[in-house]
C-alpha cells in the first residue's frame, strides 16, 4: 500500500492524496488513479471523465489519464467539479459556472457550490440560497448562514 503525507476525502470512489508535495487521486486500495503531479485536485466525475486540477497556478480539467481536456487562463483561483452539467469556478473574487461546452455563466456570486440533484448552494448579497441549473432561486428562502 502506498503511503501518503496527506489525504482528503472526496465524493465517489477516489480521494485526494499527497505524496509529499504534489497531489493526485487514489483509490480505496491506496493506488494512484491520477498521478501526483498537481498542486491541487478536485473530485473525479466518472460520468464526464473529468477532474479539476491546478498546476503552477493554472486550473484545468483532465481526464483519468491526466490529459488536459480544457484549461483556464491565469486569474482563476478555483475550479470545482462538474455536477448536473455545470462546474463552479472563481475569477476576480467572484464565482460563476461553466458548462460542458466551457461556456461561462453571466451570473456572479460571492460563492458557488457544485450541483447535486439539480440544485447548488450559492451566496449573493450576503445571503445563501439554492439555485437550479438555470441559476434561478429554487425558493424564496434566503439564509444568513449555510448549514
Amino acid at each position: 500500500i502506498q503511503e501518503f503525507t496527506d489525504a482528503k476525502p472526496l465524493h465517489g470512489a477516489y480521494f485526494a492524496a499527497c505524496d509529499g508535495k504534489l497531489w493526485g487521486l487514489a483509490d480505496a486500495e491506496g493506488q494512484f488513479f491520477l498521478a501526483p503531479e498537481y498542486d491541487a485536485v478536485g473530485a473525479y466525475d466518472p460520468d464526464e471523465d473529468l477532474v479539476p486540477v491546478c498546476s503552477e497556478g493554472i486550473w484545468k480539467f483532465v481526464n483519468e489519464y491526466g490529459q488536459t481536456r480544457f484549461a483556464l487562463s491565469k486569474g482563476y483561483t478555483f475550479l470545482g467539479s462538474f455536477g448536473d452539467g455545470l462546474a463552479p469556478f472563481c475569477r476576480d473574487g467572484k464565482y460563476c459556472y461553466i458548462d460542458l461546452d466551457y461556456n461561462e455563466s453571466s451570473e456572479r456570486f460571492e460563492y458557488a457550490g457544485s450541483f447535486s440533484d439539480g440544485v447548488a448552494a450559492v451566496k449573493k448579497d450576503g445571503k445563501w440560497f439554492l439555485v437550479n441549473k438555470d441559476l434561478a432561486p429554487v425558493t424564496n428562502e434566503k439564509y444568513e448562514k449555510k448549514g
